[in-house]
């Protein structure tokens, strides 16, 4: 197996010099103007709060948390729910991260294994294609939700 460089490109972010670099560049991008950069996962806010990653940007950027990425903001009672509609026999289309959060007894993948139809899609289109998947259903942008034609 051979290595390549770019297996390693994270690690350039450990390295002070390379790290003040980048920050210098980040600050030409918008230097007449204020800039917010937003994140939306909590996992990002935790590795920018611990390494104070804040205080290294130039005046006129900030990093301002989002709304959350639906790991981080999706209480287990709303898993429950999903996981009791799964187990009446419904599809479920969720987003990827959101398979192994548990909730207060199991979790989407376990439910999968054990037989629901639980799908993983990547992208709102994706949920439109689920439900003409399962119902064969006329979608067709303009037509209110009591005229998509079903079989």
């Amino acid at each position: 197996m051979s290595f390549d460089e770019s297996m390693f490109e994270h690690a350039r972010f450990r390295d002070a010099k390379y790290a003040k670099t980048l920050v210098s560049k980040i600050g030409t991008l918008n230097a007449d103007r204020a800039t917010r950069i937003v994140h939306v996962c909590g996992t990002h806010e935790d590795t920018i709060s611990r390494h104070g990653l804040r205080s290294l940007l130039p005046s006129g950027i900030s990093l301002v948390a989002g709304p959350g990425c639906p790991v981080c903001v999706c209480a287990a009672e709303d898993v429950d729910f999903a996981i009791e509609v799964s187990r009446k026999g419904h599809i479920v289309a969720t987003f990827g991260d959101m398979i192994r959060v548990p909730s207060t007894s199991s979790s989407l993948i376990k439910e999968r294994a054990e037989g629901a139809d639980i799908r993983i899609v990547y992208r709102e289109l994706y949920r439109y294609l689920v439900v003409y998947d399962a119902f064969r259903c006329d979608l067709s942008p303009g037509n209110s939700r009591d005229e998509h034609r079903c079989t």
